[in-house]
């Protein structure tokens, strides 16, 4: 029997993982994957803060430069000034198309993310279904059994009350009935607390306003960047003021998503590279399964124990037992009872019926399903959708770099350029 794939990390994962995770209190913390302590969320939230004190710095920089630059005017010659024009306009030139590069890498980082997390939540679509269609088909089962099987055994119990021998054949019927009810009612393994559905609702909720946001970040650069460009071709001012007002702005976003790309980056990493600790003490916590059937569904290996072979085989066998009861009342009964064969053939189709769901269940719990969907997810989550975080990250690094150097490129351009298109 063929089984699926495990999990292995990709090395961005250990790169990332390796992060130093610091609380507020400057405590260095072990990197294990703990959303609900309260000193981990501290050492992500620290991510952020590093990026906030890098902006910080970045502006305090910035406005020591412009102080600098207003008060430090030294008066050249006509072409000194043509020579500095044509210099500052090529850097600027250089840095808009540099940033529109990494505004290609942003483009392909959120695409990688989003798909990522479309992976992700087709995963957990595709676990749900598989769950709801054991739940389904236990409680379809039950049911067909408590209401065709069981109560036609009642009314043969009476019309045979006379017959201590098949009278014998019903109530052994009924007691493999029962047992047979037992086992099928032990296969259902999801706990009621936690939905798949829900989840997965949730995420993509989540993941769609965060990848338009990026989209309509990559669109405002991508028109930053038209509106240098254009300022320069026209050697106009106030769009040169306007994209420095804007590429200020930027500057502010790049940092900003920066911190959240990294803090988010980290998180995710701490969770791929041991994300069966994370999982195993989840389903504990809320009683979504029993751990037994966890390791199945996690590891679906030759040497992992099938936790609901006994259920099936015994189920099985009882239901075999219990054909071969009613095969007996059949040969036997209904030649005293003829009126009672309807009945019993009755009996005998619901019993076929329930062999064929059972074999379907058999082949629904089986671990490769739910194990594909687990890897599938992992790889969407800790692949695609990490590497795209990175990407994402990268962007922002140059996306910041290329906004600092047209901010401060921009002044001197636009002060030497000719007074006669300066009034345009």
């Amino acid at each position: 029997m063929a089984f699926a794939v495990n999990y292995t990390s990709e090395w961005w994962v250990s790169w990332l993982h390796s992060f130093p995770h610091v609380s507020f209190g400057f405590q260095l913390l072990h990197s294990d994957f703990q959303p609900q302590a309260e000193t981990y969320l501290q050492s992500l939230v620290f991510l952020v803060g590093i990026a906030a004190a890098g902006l910080a710095l970045n502006l305090l920089v910035l406005f020591v430069y412009f102080v600098r630059l207003c008060c430090c005017r030294r008066h050249e010659d006509e072409a000194q000034k043509r020579s500095n024009v044509c210099c500052t306009t090529w850097c600027i030139v250089m840095a808009t198309l540099i940033c529109s590069g990494a505004i290609g890498v942003g483009f392909y980082g959120n695409s990688e993310t989003n798909d990522g997390v479309q992976r992700l939540t087709a995963s957990l679509h595709n676990a749900n279904s598989t769950v709801h269609t054991v739940d389904t088909l236990v409680l379809v089962t039950e049911s067909s059994l408590r209401e065709a099987v069981g109560s036609e055994l009642l009314r043969l119990e009476e019309a045979f009350a006379k017959r201590p021998e098949f009278l014998r054949l019903v109530r052994r019927a009924r007691t493999e009935l029962d047992g047979l009810l037992q086992q099928l009612a032990g296969v259902p393994f999801w706990g009621r607390g936690v939905s798949l559905e829900r989840t997965a609702h949730s995420i993509s909720f989540v993941e769609f306003y965060r990848w338009l946001a990026y989209l309509l970040l990559l669109i405002l650069d991508i028109i930053i960047c038209l509106l240098v460009l254009l300022g320069l071709s026209k050697q106009s001012r106030c769009l040169l003021i306007l994209m420095l007002l804007l590429g200020i702005l930027m500057l502010i976003v790049s940092w900003g998503t920066l911190g959240v790309e990294v803090a988010v980056s980290v998180g995710v990493s701490d969770f791929c590279m041991a994300p069966e600790k994370y999982i195993t003490n989840l389903t504990q916590e809320y009683s979504i399964m029993s751990k037994d059937v966890l390791q199945y569904y996690l590891h679906c290996s030759l040497q992992t124990k099938n936790p609901f072979l006994r259920k099936m085989t015994g189920s099985l066998r009882i239901l075999s037992d219990l054909q071969s009861l009613v095969l007996e009342l059949i040969i036997f009964a209904v030649q005293e009872f003829p009126a009672m064969q309807k009945e019993l053939w009755n009996i005998q189709g619901s019993l076929n019926a329930t062999e064929t769901s059972i074999h379907q269940l058999t082949a629904l719990v089986n671990c490769r399903s739910l194990h594909k969907d687990y890897v599938e997810a992992l790889n969407g989550v800790c692949s695609e959708g990490l590497k795209g975080m990175l990407f994402l990250a990268l962007f922002s690094i140059v996306s910041a770099l290329m906004f600092n150097s047209v901010i401060c490129i921009a002044p001197k351009t636009w002060r030497n350029f000719r007074k006669s298109i300066r009034r345009v």
